[in-house]
Parts: C-alpha cells; sequence; structure tokens
C-alpha cells in the first residue's frame, strides 16, 4: 500500500492528509481540509457532530464494527410522545473491540462540552460492567484511545503525532 504522507506545518494553514489504506483524502480527515486555521484552532473549534462524525470515518477505517445512537424525538400528531433512546444517559457511539469484543462507549463533546447529569450516572455503570468508556473532544484523542486499546492502524500513529 502507500504510505501515509502528510503536509501538516503546525504553523501553516491545514493541508490534505492521504491515507495510506486507499490513497484518498475523504475519510478520516476530510473536514479539517477546507478551512484557513492552524491544527490548533481547528482543533479549538470542533463541534461535538464532526468530532463523532470523524470518529465514525476512523472507526470505519480501522474495521471496527460500530453503531451511532439515534437520539431523535419522536412525534405523533405533532407532539413529542418520546425518544428513540429509551435509557438516559446511552452514549453517542457503540463499537466492538477486535479481537475482544469489549464494548467502547464513545461519548463525544466539544472541547467546552460537558456531561449531562444521566451520562455523569450512566457511564460509570457501563464502565464497571467491563466496557472501555471514553468522553473524546477530538480526532487526535479518540486516536490516541483505540491505540491504547490496542488497536493497529497506521492511520491511528499519523493522528496522534501530528495532530
Amino acid at each position: 500500500g502507500r504510505k501515509m504522507v502528510s503536509t501538516l506545518d503546525p504553523a501553516r494553514p491545514l493541508r490534505a492528509v492521504t491515507c495510506g489504506a486507499c490513497g484518498g483524502t475523504g475519510h478520516v480527515v476530510r473536514r479539517a481540509l477546507k478551512t484557513k486555521m492552524t491544527p490548533a484552532q481547528y482543533r479549538a473549534s470542533g463541534k461535538e457532530k464532526d468530532i463523532q462524525a470523524g470518529i465514525c470515518d476512523l472507526l470505519g477505517l480501522c474495521g471496527i464494527p460500530f453503531s451511532v445512537t439515534d437520539g431523535s424525538l419522536i412525534f405523533k400528531d405533532g407532539k413529542v410522545v418520546g425518544r428513540a433512546v429509551t435509557t438516559d444517559g446511552w452514549p453517542d457511539v457503540v463499537a466492538c473491540l477486535p479481537p475482544t469484543g469489549r464494548l467502547l462507549a464513545i461519548e463525544t463533546k466539544s472541547a467546552k462540552g460537558k456531561l449531562e447529569p444521566s451520562q455523569k450516572a450512566f457511564l460509570p455503570l457501563l464502565q464497571d460492567a467491563g466496557a472501555l468508556v471514553c468522553v473524546p473532544r477530538s480526532l487526535p484523542e479518540f486516536a490516541r484511545i483505540l491505540l491504547e486499546a490496542g488497536i493497529k492502524h497506521q492511520a491511528l500513529v499519523v493522528l496522534t503525532k501530528e495532530f
């Protein structure tokens, strides 16, 4: 395969990173490519939905099965009658870590985002049951978590070293 090549310079605006797996730039870092911010500015300005989308891209790239929690409202006759999630505090994304099958519970937050009281109460229950629970605030932070969990992929190394 191709080698992961980066043209990032911490003092300059972000540039494209070529993926060693497919040669493309569409996944993992796609949200970083169209900005004139420095890498530090980009990381600090990340919205939860963008960080979560990047995390899902990275899980897919690493071949880790995952599911995004559907927290949307349920309507009947124009009125809210419930939520798609029935457990308050359930994480944004859950994944199954190879080769053990350990549950990875991911509650994505922005740099300034705070856990809701229901999340503060529920996430420790998952951890006590054996899940790896994380609250990443950036894609490089999540890449470090995957590396520490024993996942091996060149994109993880690049993200942790260069961002």
